[in-house]
């Protein structure tokens, strides 16, 4: 996942330490959620969160100011 650190309007979001929510559900199948945590503080940064199940890779990639 990518995000260019702005908020819904289209605001570049305050610095500091947000949480990012990842779930995957299948009809008829398993449910995973991992939840990761990211500091925005202007400079790019990539976060890696735990692997549960069928997420098996999950990464937070956040643009520079």
């Amino acid at each position: 996942m990518a995000w260019d650190g702005k908020n819904a309007d289209g605001d570049y979001v305050r610095d500091g330490k947000y949480t990012v929510y990842v779930e995957a559900a299948r009809e008829k199948g398993p449910y995973q959620f991992v939840k990761t945590d990211v500091t925005v503080d202007g400079s790019p940064v990539t976060v890696k969160g735990t692997p549960n199940g069928e997420l098996t890779s999950v990464s937070v990639a956040v643009k520079s100011k």
